[in-house]
């Protein structure tokens, strides 16, 4: 309804105008309805003839149109005669409402022409002028303050007031890295005062205020890292208070092998009997780290002892103690029970007893070899037909080292078994290797046990299908056991070197010489079984029948070395 107000008051005033121009234009007056048309249709006569009716036609027709039988987009059109004098005065005398959301009184220009109040938002006065019609506080009559708003509405920002510096500090240790933002409030994150240097704005024990200390970090942003704090380690692997000179500087403990402080001169620090504190003693070691072995005649002079009663007494082996002293094993028919019997004998340096003992039955037991144990003690091996399953057993003797006896073991078959070597693993069980008839093929057989600290047997392996030539068949001996830490290798790592020349290995008697290098076979002669398969014998400048063996045993890769003897009949209990 306003809108048809509205297009009626401007078509009436067009009207008007457009009257009183073809007045002044004629200079007749046409009066009574439908003055208009008439008046038109007498211009159109009059101007015929002057050519003006395209002209004068077009502004009639424009005059008789306006807002007349016409669609708007507010509703529907309304001619002159649908609106009465009164309509007209009414639309003519409605009041002008301005917008003024805030109520601040300022408006942002917008009017509605109504004559009643729109909203609550339109005011019937308000002064011109306001940017921000959605905010009390934003308008002409606003002082500007610092809040990055436009207060006054002159299209400038926090003009004319005090910005103030902000320093960035994450981490509030009171340090900033150098970041700066300009502002009137504090952006998260920022302060109003803060120190420079700090090399770490997210860790508040960075900065050039803290003190450094052992942790891998730069504490006191000097572009160090644990400078004066760092410590100095010595490696100390026996734990004898004493060090071969390898330090680690570290801020912590690198390892159990490192000490903070330990004594320097250590010439083997996986020893603990071996420092510049200990004394020198007989056993072929350089005790006191002075570059010299068993000096000052800690040996004593040399020495000759018999041991033993009447009859046979024999000694099998002998081998240098801790203490600088001897131990020698065999077999005796003077002392023990009956038969032979282990005869075990101590010796100090110079060749005096400390102790001797006898171990055995009523019928043949032989010590052939004995290793000192780590704890002190000895394990001696040999054979036995006074226990056991057969005619003779593997005898495994475990002593204290006062002699005393911890613990025993047979292991055998129904035949003969006889065991001629014996050493300490690694893991602190004992591996044994001598000869067996009770287990493998027809003759004697190579036989390696594997036993615990304790004496039980861990696994056991016979090797067969050898040849034993008749010259070295009389001979009946294992001289040594190792133990290689890479499996099923043809090789031995590291390096054993036990005997010397060509003729030593090449002896038709069996001398307990051996050569091999780590990546080649045997130097000269060798039988290699891996997987328990042989290879042919290879001979290097030996003489046939003079062959020194090397097998393989898959199960803990053992490398036996050693001679056999032909296969001996006697019944159990005989010579």
């Amino acid at each position: 309804m306003k809108k048809e107000r509205h297009s009626f008051l401007y078509k009436k005033i067009f009207l008007k105008l457009l009257y009183f121009y073809l007045r002044f234009l004629f200079g007749k007056r046409i009066k009574g309805k439908g003055g208009i048309e008439k008046m038109g249709w007498k211009i159109i006569d009059r101007l015929r003839e002057k050519k003006w009716f395209v002209f004068l036609f077009s502004i009639l027709l424009l005059a008789l149109n306006v807002g007349c039988d016409k669609k708007s987009s507010g509703g529907e059109g309304i001619s002159n005669k649908e609106i009465s004098n009164e309509e007209i005065s009414k639309s003519e005398k409605c009041p002008v409402w301005y917008k003024d959301a805030d109520g601040d009184g300022y408006t942002d220009g917008t009017t509605k022409v109504s004559c009643t109040k729109p909203s609550d938002e339109y005011v019937s006065s308000a002064t011109i002028g306001d940017c921000n019609d959605n905010d009390p506080n934003i308008n002409p009559g606003k002082a500007e303050i610092c809040d990055g708003k436009d207060n006054n509405c002159n299209n400038q920002i926090d003009e004319g007031v005090l910005l103030l510096v902000f320093y960035k500090d994450v981490d509030g240790d009171g340090y900033t890295d150098g970041t700066m933002q300009i502002g009137c409030t504090a952006p998260a994150g920022y302060v109003l005062s803060a120190k420079p240097g700090d090399c770490n704005d997210n860790d508040p024990n960075i900065n050039p205020g803290k003190a450094e200390i052992c942790d891998g970090k730069d504490n006191n942003c000097n572009n160090q890292i644990d400078e004066g704090v760092l410590l100095v380690f010595y490696k100390d692997s026996d734990k004898d208070g004493y060090t071969d000179g390898a330090t680690k500087v570290s801020c912590s403990k690198p390892s159990d092998e490192y000490v903070s402080s330990a004594t320097a001169g250590d010439c083997n620090d996986n020893d603990p009997t071996i420092n510049p504190g200990k004394t020198e003693i007989c056993d072929n070691k350089d005790n006191n780290c002075n570059g010299q072995i068993d000096e000052g005649n800690v040996c004593g002079s040399a020495f000759a002892k018999t041991i033993g009663g009447i009859f046979d007494n024999f000694a099998h082996s002998i081998i240098r103690s801790s203490d600088g002293g001897y131990v020698v094993v065999g077999e005796t028919p003077w002392f023990g029970a009956g038969g032979t019997d282990f005869y075990v004998v101590k010796l100090d340096s110079s060749g005096n007893v400390q102790w001797t003992k006898t171990i055995g039955g009523g019928n043949y037991d032989k010590a052939y070899s004995i290793t000192q144990s780590s704890d002190g003690g000895y394990v001696v091996a040999g054979e036995t037909s006074s226990f056991g399953a057969g005619y003779a057993d593997f005898y495994v003797v475990k002593l204290d080292a006062n002699g005393n006896v911890i613990w025993t073991k047979t292991i055998g078959g129904g035949d003969w078994d006889f065991a001629y070597s014996i050493i300490q693993s690694s893991d602190g069980g004992y591996v044994v290797a001598g000869s067996t008839s009770s287990f493998g093929a027809d003759g004697l057989d190579f036989y390696v046990v594997k036993m615990d600290a304790n004496g039980n047997v861990c696994f056991s392996q016979n090797i067969t299908n050898y040849s034993v030539s008749s010259n070295v068949g009389s001979f009946s001996s294992v001289s040594k056991v190792a133990i290689s830490q890479s499996p099923r290798v043809k090789s031995i790592s590291p390096t054993v070197s036990y005997g010397g020349s060509v003729s030593d290995i090449c002896a038709s008697s069996p001398a307990p010489h051996f050569i091999c290098s780590g990546s080649q076979d045997c130097a000269f002669g060798s039988a290699v079984a891996t997987n328990g398969e042989k290879e042919d014998v290879k001979s290097y400048g030996c003489s046939v029948g003079s062959v020194l063996s090397r097998f393989f045993i898959p199960a803990s890769v053992l490398i036996v070395y050693g001679w056999l003897r032909k296969k001996r009949k006697k019944k159990k209990g005989g010579i």
